[in-house]
């Protein structure tokens, strides 16, 4: 929901904002190949943590190929990618990043600064703000494409009662 209505805000193309709905949803499909170590309730080696991140590979071959899911693999792969290139798996930099991986790349990390984790309480609206506009050393503003980041700020209290209707 976070993705479509961005895209939406954003004036793309119905087809391309009805794909993003369908296909952000597999964003994380690969961690069913990490789902063991997700689970250990305990804080993850630095090797564990490394294939941890390697879900966003994971995810993209599980869909490379199939026809029609192009924008999913693009999602898989990309969506932890960072505007200023320190992102993973591959370090791709601005425009190199799909759009779709740009997007769904907002959504994904306020859901997850909102949202309680077993490592972590849920941080509250006005902390996950200051975040993506300040940063806190983690997340940083210039991890994302500044004007997809700016239209998201813009309408930051939409993606509030999206949140809040999801919970």
């Amino acid at each position: 929901r976070y993705a479509a209505h961005l895209a939406q805000l954003m004036n793309l193309d119905e087809a391309f904002q009805q794909d993003l709905s369908k296909y952000s949803q597999l964003h994380d499909i690969g961690k069913i190949q990490v789902a063991e170590l997700i689970r250990l309730p305990r804080k993850l080696t630095d090797e564990e943590f490394t294939e941890v991140k390697r879900h966003t590979i994971y995810g993209a071959k599980i869909v490379e190929g199939l026809d029609g899911l192009e924008m999913a693999y693009n999602i898989a792969l990309d969506h932890h990618e960072r505007w200023d290139g320190t992102g993973y798996p591959n370090g791709k930099k601005g425009t190199e990043i799909s759009l779709e991986g740009r997007i769904v790349a907002i959504g994904d990390v306020f859901d997850a600064l909102v949202s309680a984790r077993a490592y972590k309480p849920a941080f509250s609206y006005e902390k996950t703000l200051g975040i993506f506009t300040q940063g806190d050393g983690r997340v940083m503003p210039e991890h994302f494409d500044a004007e997809i980041l700016a239209v998201f700020i813009k309408h930051y209290d939409e993606f509030i009662e999206i949140h809040k209707e999801l919970k």
